[in-house]
C-alpha cells in the first residue's frame, strides 16, 4: 500500500532539467529536428550505462535499489502528433527501440499500394500507371520507357506483346506491365482484401518495409492498414470501395502507426499527451517545442438544458488569414465563453505533462518565440532548472545480413513449420457428435420434416413451461414457424403435439417438480477424446439439454425426439441416442454435482416416453 519512494540517492540523475534550442531558421520542422536528435543522443547515452533508475524495492522491509536505465524507463510527450515519427526515426539511428502511440506519418510504402490500386482500378488512367511504373514498386527508368515507346507497344496493362519482340533495353517496362496484368485478374478472381493480401506479399513490401530506415514502424503500419481495411465490409469485398478508401486514407493521413513487434515493452513509448493519461515513467520528456497556436472559438456547445444546444461561426481562409463571414446572435460572449474552455483544457494537459514523471523530467524548450512552445507556461517554475548537457554518442551503423541460404532446405523447414502449424491444437463437438460417432444411424423415413420441424417444436415446449395450455401457444407457434422456415402445411402437427405433451403424465409430474429447467446449455472440456477417428488433446464440447427437473430424491433428464419411425423401429432409435443422454448426465455430475436419478427418451410422433 506504500506507494511512495524514499528521497532520491546523490549518485542519481533526478529534478527537473531543460534542453533549450537558441533561434534557428527553418520553422517548427527544424525544431521538431534539433530537438528530437538531441532527445535521441541522451537516451541511447544513458541506457549505455550512465543513468542510473531508483525503483522501490518488493517485500515488507521496502527500502530503493539502484540499477541501469533501459529503453522501457523512458516516455517521450508531445503536445501535437505531427512529429511523432521523428522521434522514433532519430532513436532508431542510435540503436534504442521506440514504440509511437497516436503517430499519423503516412509512409511512401502505403502511398505506393494505393497508387497501384488506383491503377488497377481505372484501366485507362495512364498518369497512374506511369507513375507505378516510375514509382518505388517498379522504378522503371526514363531509357527504358523510351525505347519500348520507340518500338510501338502501348504503355498498357492490358495489351502486352510477346516477349520475344521486347529489345533488351525495354524488358523491365514489359516485365512490370506483365506483373500490373497479373493483378488485374486477381483483383476479378478474389474478394478486394484478399487480392491486395496477395499483391502486397508477392511484391515483398513489408519485409522490404521492414528493412528500411524506421522498418518496424513502417512494416507494422502497412500491416495494421489491412486490419483497417478488414474493418470495412465494402473495402472488402469491392475493389473501387476499396481504391477509394485508401487514396481517402493518403489523401487525410488519418491512419495512425502500427508497430512491426507491438506489445513489446521494454522499449521507449513517444505518444501525444492525450494518450498519457494514467501513464508515468522514471524519465519523461516533454519534446517539441513548437507547433502550439492560439485561435478564436468557432464553435460552444451549451449543454446546461435539455437537449444541448450548439452554436458555430462560419468561417473561410484568406491566404492565412480567416474571416468570419457569419455567426450566431451573442456570438462574442459566447467565443470568450468557450475561450474558458479551452484554457482549461490546456491546464489540465499541462498538469498531465507535468505528473508523469517519477525521478527525471526533462523540458524541450524554445525561448526564442515562446507563443508556439505549448511548454512556455512551465516558464515560471523552471528559473532553478538545471539544463541537461548535451550527450554525445555515435549512430549505430545497421549490419549487413550476409549469410548464405540453401533455398531447398529453407523450402523444406517452411514446410515443416507450416505441417505443425496446421496440427490443431483443440477441436470443438457437440455431445451429440461425440455420442453418435461410430454408432449405426437407425432406419429414416424416405420423406422427414425437416431439422425447422424439430427446431420449431422444441422452442414451443420451452414456451409451454411460462403457458398454461396449447391454446395459448397457438399464435406463438406461428410466429415461431414462420422465423425457423417451417412450412405452415406443418402447423397443425406440432399444435397436435403440444397437446400430447401437457395431457402425458410425465408434463404433469414435471408440473409438481421443486424446479424446472429448459434447454440448458452446457460448455466443458474434454482431453484427450477421440471422435471420428481422430484424438484431439483439448476438445471443447457444446450442448443442450432439452428438459430436466428434480423432484425429492434427484434430478429427471428428459430428451426430446421428433423422428419418425415405423413399428418395431423405435429400439433403434432408443439405441442409437442413448449415449448422447448418458452423456449430458456425465457432464451434469461431473460439472455439478447433481444426483440424476432418471433418464428418458420422449418420442414426440408416438407421444411415447422411454425410460433408459
Amino acid at each position: 500500500m506504500e506507494t511512495r519512494s524514499g528521497n532520491p540517492s546523490d549518485n542519481m540523475l533526478h529534478g527537473v532539467y531543460t534542453i533549450t534550442h537558441t533561434k534557428m531558421s527553418g520553422g517548427k520542422a527544424a525544431i521538431a529536428e534539433a530537438d528530437s536528435d538531441r532527445v535521441a543522443r541522451y537516451i541511447a547515452w544513458a541506457c549505455s550505462g550512465q543513468l542510473k533508475i531508483q525503483e522501490k524495492q518488493s517485500g515488507y522491509d521496502g527500502g530503493n535499489v539502484l540499477r541501469d536505465a533501459t529503453p522501457g524507463d523512458f516516455l517521450v510527450l508531445l503536445k501535437r502528433r505531427e512529429f511523432l515519427h521523428l522521434y522514433a526515426e532519430k532513436l532508431e539511428q542510435y540503436g534504442v527501440p521506440s514504440i509511437t502511440s497516436g503517430s499519423s506519418a503516412m509512409y511512401e510504402e502505403i502511398g505506393a499500394l494505393s497508387l497501384l490500386a488506383n491503377c488497377l482500378n481505372d484501366q485507362g488512367d495512364r498518369i497512374s500507371l506511369l507513375a507505378v511504373l516510375k514509382g518505388m514498386l517498379f522504378t522503371v527508368s526514363d531509357n527504358a520507357l523510351f525505347h519500348y515507346k520507340m518500338q510501338g507497344f502501348p504503355i498498357s496493362y492490358t495489351y502486352l506483346p510477346n516477349r520475344e519482340e521486347v529489345f533488351e533495353q525495354s524488358l523491365p517496362v514489359y516485365m512490370a506491365l506483365e506483373k500490373i496484368a497479373e493483378y488485374a485478374r486477381i483483383i476479378r478472381q478474389l474478394p478486394a482484401l484478399s487480392a491486395l493480401i496477395h499483391i502486397v506479399e508477392d511484391l515483398g513490401l513489408i519485409p522490404f518495409a521492414a528493412v528500411r530506415s524506421t522498418g518496424r514502424a513502417r512494416a507494422g503500419t502497412l500491416i495494421k492498414l489491412l486490419h483497417v481495411l478488414q474493418k470495412d465490409s465494402m473495402a472488402v469485398t469491392c475493389w473501387p470501395e476499396l481504391c477509394s478508401y485508401l487514396l481517402k486514407m493518403v489523401e487525410e493521413a488519418r491512419l495512425e502507426c502500427g508497430d512491426l513487434f507491438a506489445g513489446q515493452q521494454n522499449a521507449v513509448r513517444i505518444m501525444n499527451l492525450h494518450k498519457a493519461k494514467g501513464l508515468e515513467a522514471p524519465v519523461v520528456f516533454l519534446a517539441c517545442p513548437c507547433g502550439e497556436s492560439d485561435h478564436d472559438a468557432s464553435e460552444h456547445i451549451d449543454r446546461s438544458d435539455i437537449p444541448a444546444r450548439g452554436y458555430f461561426s462560419i468561417i473561410r481562409r484568406k491566404g492565412y488569414q480567416e474571416e468570419v463571414i457569419a455567426h450566431p446572435p451573442g456570438w462574442i460572449e459566447l467565443a470568450e465563453r468557450e475561450r474558458l474552455y479551452m484554457n482549461a483544457e490546456k491546464e489540465r494537459l499541462l498538469y498531465v505533462a507535468a505528473t508523469r514523471a517519477k525521478q527525471l523530467m526533462i523540458i524541450s524548450r524554445y525561448p526564442d518565440r515562446p507563443a508556439i512552445d505549448p511548454w512556455s507556461s512551465f516558464e515560471s517554475g523552471l528559473h532553478e532548472g538545471m539544463e541537461l548537457f548535451d550527450a554525445t554518442i555515435a549512430p549505430v551503423i545497421p549490419s549487413l545480413y550476409d549469410v548464405v541460404h540453401d533455398q531447398k532446405v529453407d523450402e523444406a523447414e517452411i514446410r515443416e513449420w507450416r505441417s505443425k502449424l496446421a496440427e490443431p491444437t483443440y477441436r470443438t463437438a457437440s455431445v451429440t457428435e461425440l455420442a453418435k460417432s461410430g454408432t449405426a444411424q437407425p432406419p429414416r423415413p424416405l420423406k422427414g420434416r425437416g431439422m425447422a420441424f424439430g427446431s420449431t417444436v422444441h422452442r414451443c415446449i420451452e414456451l409451454l413451461g411460462s403457458i398454461a395450455t396449447p391454446g395459448q401457444l397457438e399464435l406463438q407457434i406461428q410466429f415461431i414457424a414462420e422465423e425457423e422456415g417451417m412450412e405452415e402445411s406443418l402447423i397443425p402437427d406440432v399444435k397436435t403435439m403440444m397437446e400430447d405433451v401437457v395431457n402425458h403424465p410425465l408434463w404433469k409430474r414435471a408440473l409438481r417438480a421443486k424446479r424446472k429447467i429448459h434447454e440448458l446449455p452446457l460448455r466443458t472440456i474434454r482431453t484427450d477424446i477421440t471422435i471420428e477417428g481422430a484424438t484431439a488433446k483439448t476438445l471443447f464440447l457444446k450442448g443442450v439439454i432439452d428438459f430436466l427437473f428434480e423432484e425429492e430424491d434427484g434430478w429427471v433428464v428428459i430428451d426430446f425426439k421428433t423422428d419418425v419411425y415405423e413399428d418395431g423401429q423405435q429400439q433403434a432409435f432408443v439405441d442409437f441416442y442413448r449415449p448422447q443422454v448418458t452423456a449430458y448426465v456425465e457432464e451434469l455430475e461431473r460439472a455439478f454435482g447433481l444426483k440424476v436419478k432418471e433418464t428418458g427418451l420422449y418420442f414426440l410422433h408416438g407421444n411415447e416416453y422411454v425410460q433408459l
